[in-house]
């Protein structure tokens, strides 16, 4: 709670939403300026256009297997290393709540980390999204085999 305290006090002391907000009108008047000139059209794309796009599609299911595989792992984990891997350390042989909240804990942290430093480069590399999310929903399918032949022992 502490450091969600912080990160909440320092995004809303930092960032300037109105000179955000001006700067964004600007940049999006010049942009409709700048299409006006060369006679493009300048509304955009309405709700039944993204619905005929395929790749709304595919970006909808790739992002929400993703989610889904994030989020049941997250879950999981606590579960999976008290009673599959018998993980206990309390003075009643029950793992304290602490021990078990690390785990998931070190998934975000790393999942932060890795979108802080290294999703930029590989999506400039990969030129797109959706190839490094269907990479993460196969390796997190692929990992998550192994869970099917544990023994409740």
């Amino acid at each position: 709670m502490g450091v969600g305290c912080c990160t909440s006090f320092f995004y809303i002391c930092t960032i300037k939403e109105k000179k955000l907000s001006e700067e964004a009108i600007k940049y999006e008047e010049a942009y409709k300026g700048k299409k006006m000139e060369t006679g493009e059209k300048t509304g955009g794309k309405k709700v039944s256009d993204w619905l005929c796009e395929g790749q709304f599609y595919i970006f909808g299911l790739v992002y929400m297997f993703a989610r889904i595989a994030i989020n049941c792992t997250a879950t999981i984990f606590p579960f999976y290393l008290q009673y599959s891997m018998g993980f206990s350390s309390g003075s009643n042989g029950r793992p304290t709540s602490v021990m078990l909240a690390l785990v998931p804990l070190s998934a975000y942290v790393s999942s932060m980390l890795f979108s802080l430093f290294l999703q930029a480069p590989m999506t400039q590399k990969f030129a797109n999204r959706l190839k490094p999310l269907a990479i993460s929903v196969v390796l997190i399918a692929g990992s998550s085999i192994p869970l099917l032949f544990l023994d409740a022992t």
